[in-house]
């Protein structure tokens, strides 16, 4: 598991807590279903197979989702494009869902912007390029 960092701390036997400032609105995976117009049980399934990260947030209850991943589409709101691919990379790479999701939305330099936002900004070879760093 990866060392708690700036964007989170650990608390008693839940391990890391993501820093709720990380991200301007965590969903509920319900209401992040709702939003995205799939039923919960399809986005509880991309969940475990992989395609998307759930992580516990300061102050709040259950497992959330960021709104970061999620991006206004040409039909309506979807799953930013490259998400999963960069998930499994930087899951490859030895991160937790908790670090991986830090790393997503924490600004990063190479990218002048955080890779969440790169990915919805369509730069989805430049945020896999900078987490290709990370494993070296």
């Amino acid at each position: 598991m990866a060392e708690a960092g700036p964007g989170a701390r650990t608390t008693g036997n839940f391990g890391l807590v993501i820093d709720p400032a990380l991200d301007p609105s965590w969903l509920p995976v319900p209401d992040a279903a709702e939003l995205l117009g799939i039923q919960f049980r399809t986005l509880r399934n991309q969940i475990r197979d992989g395609e998307l990260v759930t992580v516990r947030v300061e102050g709040l209850e259950g497992a959330r989702i960021p709104s970061a991943f999620i991006h206004e589409g040409a039909e309506g709101p979807e799953l930013v494009d490259g998400l999963r691919g960069s998930v499994t990379q930087l899951r490859d790479s030895g991160m937790d869902d908790e670090a991986l999701t830090r790393w997503l939305l924490e600004p990063n330099e190479e990218l002048g912007m955080s890779p969440a936002a790169a990915l919805a900004a369509g730069q989805k070879h430049a945020v896999r390029r900078a987490a290709l760093a990370l494993a070296l």
